[in-house]
């Protein structure tokens, strides 16, 4: 188990134990202390409980079963909603959500009964579910028209062609891929028979793939797009794709849609007896905001890519496009446990929009993004067909998220902390010397990443 891992998971289960009320978002305060609010007014809030240690830092140490991991979670869960709601002793029990990634409860309440929730021992966080979160929003291209080479920049920068000549065999093949966005193009011929499984999480609840933005659909072409028109888009393009759909045609969502589709990709088939959960996940979205008065335990976000991690699923996200200014990394990107990916352009420059870090939390400092891609005039496909180029850290994460397919394939007995570092340690040091706040560790190098 790599350093890095160990001390973020003991400061975060040490700081569990200094809980006595849990800490409020303060839009929940000021609605507490507003008098003119009626009592009996419901709202959406979720409850974060202390973590069992245990399980927690004993999956990350040491193989076991992610189907017996879920179900102890799950136990764990319920006890902690039985506490709270026993010691609440409510004449009429508030509506709840289990979601057992991130040790939480989602919960519609009353400000009544939100009252006697912030009172609870047993809670360590209560946050606000109406915080907005947006896909990474694209940036247009910077030339007129795409490229004309066989493979794009991006596969032919990262050293997909070569190791295409090298090792033909790598393709991803029986790898399975989560990406969460805003859907996908089924019909597209570089993605079409790719869809492994498909759930909706906004308002229409359809059961056929769709994207009715196109934001997901370029992102799941640069992951898995197979050869069309002469043209290689796809790092790994016979990977198997889950697909959640959690933001809707204007490229927005909420907090929970999103927990419920990290914690889907986790599951799918909701039956934990069954080894179905992904094994990496593309999440090119972000959440803005100031954490710098919180500390990773209680933003949920965070529990859950710490999730992810024991359950033996790594989470890639894009590390955003606020830049050139320093510390403008959101969450989940922000979240030790996160790999966040910036954006490079053809010539390994940093883009001007990707976001920086470094990441100021109440009480640590730690330098992101992890590592950089491809991400400034990117071609893949076209919601109804075709191609496009688009530009973002969006289009970046999907790089690494398609090279991480073909690592877990060529090292099938590697832990997902060892292939986190073998990415990281096998970039190509772009900017200061070492890790920096613009490149993360640098531009991904599969060929290196692939060496024995």
């Amino acid at each position: 188990m790599n350093l890095k891992w160990i001390l973020t998971l003991a400061f975060i289960l040490s700081t569990q134990s200094a809980f006595a009320k849990p800490i409020i978002d303060s839009s929940l305060q000021d609605l507490l202390k507003h008098p003119s609010v009626n009592s009996e007014h419901e709202i959406e809030v979720l409850l974060l409980y202390p973590m069992d240690a245990g399980s927690r830092a004993q999956s990350l140490a040491v193989d076991q079963e992610p189907g017996q991991l879920i179900k102890r979670w799950q136990k764990d869960v319920r006890k902690m909603e039985e506490k709270v709601f026993r010691e609440m002793a409510f004449i009429r029990r508030p509506m709840t959500d289990s979601l057992w990634l991130i040790h939480g409860t989602k919960v519609t309440c009353t400000i009544n009964q939100l009252k006697s929730l912030a009172e609870s021992s047993h809670i360590v966080a209560i946050r606000d579910l109406k915080r907005p979160v947006f896909l990474v929003k694209n940036h247009g291209p910077h030339v007129s028209a795409p490229l004309a080479n066989v493979y794009t920049y991006g596969l032919h920068k990262i050293g997909v062609s070569q190791i295409r000549s090298q090792r033909p065999e790598l393709l991803g093949q029986n790898v399975r891929v989560g990406i969460i966005d805003s859907g996908i193009d089924p019909t597209h011929v570089s993605l079409r028979g790719k869809i492994e499984k498909f759930y909706d999480f906004i308002g229409t609840k359809k059961e056929t793939p769709y994207d009715d933005n196109g934001h997901g659909t370029h992102v799941a072409g640069t992951v898995a797009g197979r050869e069309t028109s002469g043209k290689e888009i796809g790092v790994a393009p016979e990977s198997e794709l889950y697909i959640a759909k959690a933001f809707n045609s204007g490229g927005s969502s909420g907090e929970s849609q999103l927990l419920k589709a990290m914690q889907w990709v986790a599951d799918p088939d909701g039956d934990p007896a069954t080894n179905d959960q992904v094994q990496v996940v593309n999440n090119s979205w972000s959440m803005a905001g100031d954490f710098s008065k919180s500390e990773p335990d209680e933003e949920a976000f965070c529990r859950a890519t710490q999730g992810w991690l024991a359950l033996g699923i790594i989470p890639i996200f894009a590390a955003g496009n606020s830049g050139p200014y320093a510390s403008t990394i959101g969450l989940p990107a922000a979240c030790p446990t996160a790999v966040a990916v910036g954006a490079t352009d053809s010539q390994d420059n940093i883009a001007r929009f990707s976001s920086r870090g470094p990441i100021y939390w109440r009480v640590t400092r730690q330098i992101k993004p992890d590592v950089s891609a491809p991400g400034v005039d990117i071609e893949s496909a076209r919601n109804g067909g075709g191609l496009r180029l688009l530009s973002g850290t969006s289009m970046a994460s999907p790089h690494v998220t398609g090279a991480m397919a073909l690592l877990l394939q060529a090292f099938p007995e590697s832990s997902t902390d060892q292939l986190i570092q073998r990415l990281i340690e096998s970039a190509k040091d772009l900017g200061e010397t070492g890790l920096d706040s613009k490149f993360g560790a640098g531009r991904i190098d599969l060929v290196r990443a692939l060496e024995p």
